[in-house]
């Protein structure tokens, strides 16, 4: 043995024991920490194993421990080190005693309950992660030495470990042999990838459902969407798929559910939302059988569905429809009652965990989850008013301001600033006092919305116009109506803000209801206050502003928009790139009208619009530059001025109808009292019978009443014998404001005045300043006339009079290239191919109006429909003066919350016309052959649509009075848009071989009875 004073001795003890302390964790040679220790041990046993040694590691511990302490690094990783350095001196001790052999297999022996708690607590990291990925970290990370020869030894002897498994799927073994068999890349590719081991009969699908989804959430792609849905449906219902683990099953079944719910929250079809449901269901079945307890928030979640499906009369489900089912809605309330079970269990008492340096989001995840107690709380008071509304109980009713004021008093002791759970609280408060009719409920109520607004600045939007619209109204029934016009001028600033940050579409529609109440009762606040311009800017905010976005943005020059907006230099190329493709493609198509050539402008124009939203999303201000304001006094009264016409805004307040009278010096309201829905009805019947069933005797009552109810209050305010253009509201604009008769002269209104048409004075703004310094409206001649005749699709009957109203129409236009489609030629890809660039697009054939789904109402056509969506998207109509459909109920609309109007006129209107000729109800063939030609030869000599549409009815009815005086015959062709303006300078007359004008002369078919068409 070497000596003690021996220099070279000492240096090699001091280097062994340093080699043994730093022995940690798995070596690079793959070695665990105790076999690094055996081989230093034995290598260095002649130097190790002897008094001198012990007492130098014995000094080498004390001076650890002392710099320890003097850093100050805490208790625990004290003890971790030194636990260690103890370890290892002890083990030095006991192999000088009974051998190195010996030694070591002691420690083996003591090792077993060391590998046990290194495996619970990889397993406890590994199921908080829940990520495969994370797994692989720890694996590689502070918990390699488990791949070590020991490490496996253990789970061999451990018996009761060998059922342990990973986020529910693989065994702890299970893991380890695929690690040992593939390597730790390879081992997680396909766990990092699906979640789990994965069928490889089901992998193509899984993968084209996961891509889809991603792809859908990225771009809102519909397709994408369809396709993943389609994807995911494969999936479930594969067989093999029930071969899976059940951690696969029970996550792939919440994923395909929650595609379903997108697809629903899309399109809005209640089978969807069942679907969706159902999936999420046998997800929580699956999750039973391997002991699985659903989540707070899927609990939540799931009972919101079933809310919705509640409210829904036409979903899909046992009971649906039936008057007092309250199924859904005891399951949401079931669900919204476990969520806050398993919330409060797990984290609403006792102190929560502080925050940790190494993991500083445990901490907030706690806390967050603790604060959705409240949420889940107020769920369910939610819910239980929703069944009050169906049981008429007051049990339900008491149930929901108690879970109600549970949820705002967890609320605050959490600190949390939640607007939405007063502004709901105050909500059934305010039910209840409807109800029972307790002032202290009107006023907590009151106290709620007071406290809901206070919290809402600088949050969301839709918190603020929620609460401020509630408080508004409530003032309002209060009788408190100068506080009311106050709350609801706020909410009308926070609604401007809502439209911003919601920019889709259908985010914007699902606010209409809201809107529509804050409105209805702003506009009467302001009238009861004599400040009729203040309302009419509330009434053009109140109408049909998603049409007017779709007008603006048709209209605009988004490119230059982009080129100033400030973004990545590739989001702006790719757009402006497609841009000039689209542009060339219609320089290309004007030149030759090739079918491929159109395919590929309408394969642009898709990709242009899909950019155009990507670039909407991704640059907020965007949005602002395409968000239309409501229209003020003075645009109004400036459009009329340029326009050189009156304009007229019918709206329905909260205490009734009234008209808005706009000329160019000042903007006057006019109530009217005779506006009755007994009236509207009246007349709503009146169209429908004798559209489908003749004519009957108590017109003229009907008709009388309808002039004195709509015109008559009007006429102080409007130009004798002048042009107007009338914006109608709700059920109005389906009713023929021109077979309105004179009470004293008898005579029509469409003999008083010439009427045209417009969705709202808004939406006419957006049309005048798209096409204001445009080629057609500068007085050029009409050069290019397309027409189409359909007259005989099968199953439909045959239109007798089409063709030869079409040859009529382009007659009119002498001098002018004209182009023909007929019959086999009419269809809608040639329909959409040659509309491009003509001055008059004129279509008679079949029309249906689909009240269900009317972006599918359409012109019937050789193999096929145009739709109002086709119209919409694909037709180019930026070049054409005037659209006329010719057709049935083509001016139909459907009309929903917020005035909102959607079927074949407004899809015309934003496919870029600024004037359509459309029809109310089904039409008669002869008549509308004969009235249409009178129509275009006025147009041909200068006239405006109005007052050509005008002169065609007079003359129908004197020289066809016998037979098509009756108004159905005339007055349900309307001219929307700018139908005041003349097309252009009068064309050159063609005349007969008597030299007569060809203009003078009508000609017609053979008196016919009279008889109702399908169109």
């Amino acid at each position: 043995m070497p000596q003690p004073n021996d220099n070279s001795a000492e240096e090699r003890r001091i280097d062994a024991i340093m080699r043994l302390w730093q022995a940690d964790g798995l070596g690079d040679d793959g070695q665990s920490a105790w076999e690094q220790a055996r081989r230093v041990v034995q290598e260095y046993q002649d130097v190790l194993l002897d008094a001198a040694a012990e007492s130098v590691f014995g000094r080498t511990i004390l001076a650890k421990i002392e710099d320890i302490e003097q850093k100050n690094i805490g208790d625990v990783p004290k003890a971790v080190i030194t636990y260690s350095l103890g370890e290892k001196w002890h083990l030095l001790r006991r192999c000088r005693q009974v051998g190195i052999d010996k030694a070591f297999k002691e420690k083996e022996d003591r090792l077993f309950d060391d590998w046990k708690w290194d495996y619970a607590n990889f397993y406890s990291l590994c199921e908080r992660a829940g990520d495969w990925a994370v797994i692989k970290d720890l694996v590689c990370g502070p918990y390699r030495h488990l791949r070590t020869p020991q490490g496996r030894e253990f789970l061999t002897v451990a018996q009761w470990h060998q059922s342990t498994r990973m986020l529910g799927s693989l065994t702890l073994d299970e893991l380890f042999d695929r690690i040992e068999d593939k390597g730790i890349d390879a081992a997680f590719r396909d766990l990092t990838q699906f979640g789990t081991d994965v069928p490889p009969a089901i992998r193509e699908d899984l993968q084209a459902a996961l891509d889809a989804t991603d792809k859908f959430r990225e771009a809102r792609d519909r397709i994408s969407l369809k396709e993943a849905v389609q994807k995911w449906e494969d999936v479930v219902e594969d067989t093999y798929f029930r071969t899976a683990s059940l951690h696969t099953q029970r996550t792939y079944l919440v994923e395909a559910g929650n595609a379903y719910e997108y697809l629903y929250r899309e399109h809005g079809k209640d089978c969807d939302l069942s679907r969706a449901i159902t999936l999420w269901h046998e997800s929580s079945a699956v999750g039973a059988r391997e002991g699985h307890a659903d989540s707070a928030e899927f609990l939540h979640h799931l009972g919101y569905s079933h809310e919705r499906r509640h409210r829904s009369p036409t979903a899909s489900r046992p009971g649906a429809g039936t008057p007092g089912d309250l199924s859904d809605i005891d399951l949401a309330i079931k669900y919204y009652g476990q969520a806050y079970d398993v919330a409060d269990a797990q984290y609403g008492s006792g102190i929560l965990p502080a925050p940790m340096e190494d993991s500083p989001d445990g901490f907030e995840k706690a806390l967050w989850h603790r604060r959705q107690r409240a949420r889940y709380r107020n769920a369910a008071g939610l819910a239980h008013l929703e069944r009050y509304r169906t049981s008429q109980a007051v049990s339900d009713l008491e149930a929901a301001v108690l879970r109600c004021q549970q949820a705002t008093e967890l609320a605050e002791e959490e600190n949390q600033r939640a607007p939405f759970l007063y502004d709901d609280l105050a909500q059934a408060l305010e039910t209840r006092y409807v109800v029972v009719g307790s002032r202290i409920d009107a006023l907590a109520a009151l106290d709620a919305y007071e406290r809901a607004l206070a919290w809402c600045h600088g949050g969301a939007p839709v918190f603020g116009l929620e609460a401020a619209t509630h408080y508004g109204l409530l003032l309002y029934n209060l009788g408190e109506v100068p506080r009311a016009r106050a709350a609801l001028e706020t909410a009308h600033t926070w609604a401007q803000e809502a439209r911003f940050e919601r920019k889709s579409r259908r985010d914007r529609l699902q606010l209409a209801d809201l809107m529509t109440a804050l409105y209805e009762t702003l506009v009467a606040c302001c009238l009861r206050d004599h400040d009729e311009e203040s309302a009419f800017l509330y009434a053009t905010a109140a109408k049909g502003r998603s049409l007017v976005d779709s007008l603006f943005i048709e209209g605009v020059d988004l490119a230059r928009m982009v080129q100033k907006q400030p973004m990545e230099d590739a989001d702006r190329d790719e757009y402006l790139g497609v841009r000039e493709e689209i542009k060339e493609a219609k320089a290309q198509l004007d030149r030759s009208a090739t079918m491929s050539l159109y395919e590929r402008l309408v394969e642009l124009r898709h990709k242009e619009k899909n950019l155009w939203d990507d670039l909407v999303s991704r640059y907020p201000d965007l949005a602002a530059m395409t968000d239309v304001l409501p229209m003020a006094p003075a645009a109004a009264r400036r459009l009329s001025g340029d326009l050189g016409c009156a304009l007229v805004e019918y709206y329905r307040h909260r205490e009734g109808w009234c008209a808005f009278v706009v000329t160019a010096d000042r903007v006057a309201c006019r109530p009217l009292p005779e506006v009755t829905d007994r009236l509207l009805d009246d007349l709503t019947v009146w169209v429908q019978d004798v559209s489908d069933h003749g004519l009957r005797d108590t017109e003229t009552d009907v008709l009388i009443r309808w002039y004195d109810a709509v015109l008559r209050p009007l006429r102080a305010n409007l130009p004798l014998s002048g042009t107007i253009i009338i914006a109608p509201y709700g059920p109005m604009h389906r009713l023929p404001y021109s077979a309105g008769i004179e009470r004293d002269s008898g005579q029509y209104a469409i003999d008083e005045f010439a009427m045209g048409f417009t969705p709202s004075l808004s939406a006419l703004d957006q049309i005048w300043q798209r096409g204001d310094t445009g080629p057609r409206l500068r007085g050029q001649p009409v050069s290019r006339v397309l027409g189409v005749a359909y007259p005989n699709p099968p199953s439909y009957a045959h239109l007798t009079h089409a063709t030869d109203e079409v040859t009529a129409v382009l007659e009119c236009f002498g001098g002018a290239q004209t182009t023909k489609l007929l019959d086999e030629q009419a269809t809608p890809e040639n329909v959409l191919a040659k509309a491009p660039r003509q001055d008059v697009v004129h279509l008679c054939c079949h029309g249906e109006f689909n009240p269900q789904f009317p972006a599918q109402s359409g012109l019937l056509l050789n193999n096929g429909w145009l739709t109002a969506r086709s119209m919409a998207i694909e037709l180019d109509l930026s070049g054409a003066r005037l659209f006329t459909m010719s057709a049935c109920t083509t001016a139909k609309a459907s009309i929903s919350t917020g005035d909102e109007l959607e079927g074949l006129t407004q899809a015309a209107l934003t496919a870029g016309t600024p004037t359509v000729v459309a029809t109310l109800w089904k039409v008669n063939d002869a008549a509308t052959k004969v009235l249409l030609t009178s129509f275009y030869r006025h147009l041909a000599r200068g006239s405006a649509p109005i007052h050509a549409m005008r002169a065609a009815a007079r003359q129908l009815r004197e020289e066809k009075a016998d037979t098509w005086s009756h108004p159905y015959f005339w007055s349900g062709l309307v001219v929307s848009g700018l139908g005041h303006l003349p097309l252009g300078p009068p064309a050159t007359e063609t005349r007969r071989s008597d030299g007569q004008p060809e203009a003078a002369h009508h000609p017609h078919s053979q008196p016919a009875q009279w008889r109702p068409g399908p169109g």
